[in-house]
């Protein structure tokens, strides 16, 4: 009994050491995500494990493995042997402390988070052991084409995982040089994609703090809407969006990569100023706020100023402009920019006595409500103006 009793008190330790104090304990944690068919990588082990459904599944024992917070599994479940939902905070669940070694051919029953508990009191965690060392997996989020888990392991002299990846599971860090391909809706603290990793979201995704890809590639697949507050793309990394990809930024967004927008549609809806840091290509940008978005020289093939104040730098090109009447397009100081294809003005324009350029390559449309342009100069095709412009420095460069 004795032997027992220290067992679990180990185990327990090993619990709120992963979870509740991991920098007291020494402790780094890993995320994993793992496709239907393929075993869990737990750095030490690989661990098979099946899709039961929506919720559950299986996971089989390795041998040299032993589990220890195993409970008899419910009726539905007693053909598989035991059945695991106890973790940091146990609940009424009576946890086995002995521990349970199974063959190869045994199974059991793991549990995983519904969408609405992340905060619950029940956290399904599975406590093993492997050569002495004692190790966590707790079974975040479960989908039709895989399986999100976290892991840890308590070993002085070999320490697997990331020190900066958070208690949260929200927050998630990609830095293996392989392909991750995220299929299930999820909410995210934060997410980071580094060295050489590539992450494909095939499925909508809401992160409330940031994405940051240093070094790494992120793939929006088509027809996803992305949540974030803040976008950080460092030199040598990239972005690509898909067909109708659809990323909503309430923060700001800094591009020192590459981005391929493809046909997808980026729109600024933040509660406070925002930012656009960075040269950076658009196929379809959005402004729809009750504040002013600052951008450096960009493009975009067409932007659609819905409500509040867009302000690009000089250089900035776009093909189409439409400014809805709670819009108003405001560049900065003495600022040239280009259009190249329509321009429709209902809101409102502020030249900042700067010069804008119609230099399109075939027949323009230009509608105006009045307010006047500082300089005007016309280099491109055959321009039809719906009402005669306002030039206040009135000196108009014809087409060449």
């Amino acid at each position: 009994m004795r032997w027992r009793l220290f067992f679990f008190t180990v185990m327990a330790v090993c619990v709120i050491c992963l979870w509740g104090q991991a920098g007291d304990c020494g402790v780094l944690k890993q995320q994993g995500y793992s496709r239907v068919g393929a075993p869990m990588d737990l750095g030490k082990i690989r661990m098979p494990w099946s899709r039961a459904n929506k919720r559950f599944g299986y996971v089989y024992a390795v041998e040299g493995v032993t589990f220890a917070n195993v409970i008899p599994g419910p009726p539905s479940w007693t053909c598989k042997g035991y059945y695991s939902y106890v973790g940091v905070k146990a609940g009424p669940q009576t946890v086995n402390p002995q521990g349970v070694s199974f063959s190869s051919k045994a199974s059991l029953v793991f549990d995983t988070l519904e969408d609405d508990a992340l905060h619950s009191p029940h956290v399904p965690v599975l406590l093993v052991q492997h050569n002495g060392v004692l190790g966590v997996i707790e079974f975040i989020r479960m989908d039709d084409y895989g399986l999100h888990y976290r892991y840890g392991w308590i070993d002085p002299d070999t320490i697997i995982g990331d020190p900066s990846l958070p208690d949260d599971p929200s927050a998630i860090r990609f830095d293996k040089p392989v392909v991750s391909n995220i299929y299930s809706d999820m909410d995210y603290e934060t997410v980071t994609v580094t060295n050489g990793a590539t992450v494909v979201f095939n499925a909508s995704l809401r992160i409330k703090g940031s994405i940051k890809i240093l070094h790494g590639n992120v793939v929006l697949e088509p027809g996803i809407h992305l949540f974030v507050k803040d976008v950080d793309i460092s030199e040598g990394s990239t972005l690509s969006l898909g067909r109708d990809t659809r990323v909503t930024v309430t923060g700001n967004w800094s591009n020192y990569g590459s981005v391929s927008p493809n046909q997808g549609t980026v729109v600024f809806s933040g509660a406070e100023p925002q930012r656009i840091v960075g040269p950076i290509h658009f196929n379809s940008l959005e402004i729809d706020t009750d504040f002013q978005v600052d951008a450096g020289p960009m493009s975009a093939q067409s932007l659609s100023i819905y409500s509040g104040v867009f302000a690009p730098a000089t250089n900035s090109r776009f093909h189409h402009v439409f400014i809805d009447t709670k819009g108003v397009l405001f560049p900065q100081e003495e600022a040239v920019i280009l259009i190249s294809g329509h321009l429709d003005t209902e809101g409102g324009f502020v030249h900042n006595y700067g010069t804008v350029i119609l230099g399109g390559f075939g027949q323009q449309h230009i509608h105006t409500n009045g307010d006047p342009f500082f300089n005007l100069w016309l280099l491109g095709g055959e321009v039809i103006f719906f009402k005669p412009p306002v030039i206040e420095n009135p000196f108009i460069l014809p087409p060449s």
